[in-house]
């Protein structure tokens, strides 16, 4: 038997491997030695995370593509539920990326998985109906918002809610372009 990793990080997407950098460089300032492994880019591996998948065999673009898809990613989704359930972590983050992490997550629940399940970005409940927040407060154990407007929409929940900010605008505040446009106006 394995021991325990203390984290699983899931990004199917290159938003979320930006967005995965940013939390694993908070939590490796937190503790430099975290056991991470995971689905991840080339920013998240770069900061020493293990990767069980590459992340770039997740991405598909466009209406078509997902379609073709659709095998592959049933077969990615059937690996990576099994290496959890066979090696379960501490905790599992899943960053945004919802059609696959809330089914996987989902799937683990109904399995008993011992590990800890957090979802970064909510998915836009707002548009896709309130089915998925019965579906979140049953499977999550907690949920990382980006927008301060989302955690309101949980209130009537058990799920514990935090709104995390976005990394990604601050990054855009950041950038040099932004003093150019001031310019302009």
């Amino acid at each position: 038997h394995h021991p325990l990793k203390d984290l699983f990080i899931f990004a199917g997407e290159m938003s979320g491997d930006l967005l995965g950098e940013k939390l694993l460089q908070s939590l490796l300032k937190i503790d430099p030695n975290l056991d991470v492994e995971g689905v991840g880019g080339p920013k998240m591996r770069a900061l020493g995370m293990k990767p069980f998948l590459k992340m770039e065999e997740f991405e598909v673009m466009g209406f078509v593509d997902v379609f073709s898809s659709l095998p592959k990613l049933f077969k990615l989704f059937k690996k990576v539920k099994a290496h959890l359930l066979k090696n379960p972590p501490k905790k599992i983050v899943f960053i945004d990326y919802p059609g696959f992490n809330l089914r996987m997550a989902k799937v683990l629940r109904k399995k008993k998985i011992s590990s800890k399940m957090f979802q970064y970005v909510c998915p836009s409940v707002w548009a896709y109906g309130k089915g998925r927040i019965a579906t979140m407060e049953k499977t999550l154990d907690s949920l990382l918002t980006i927008l301060p407007f989302e955690p309101a929409l949980f209130d009537q929940t058990s799920l514990p809610v935090t709104y995390v900010g976005n990394p990604l605008t601050k990054k855009i505040a950041d950038h040099s372009y932004h003093s150019n446009w001031r310019k302009v106006y």
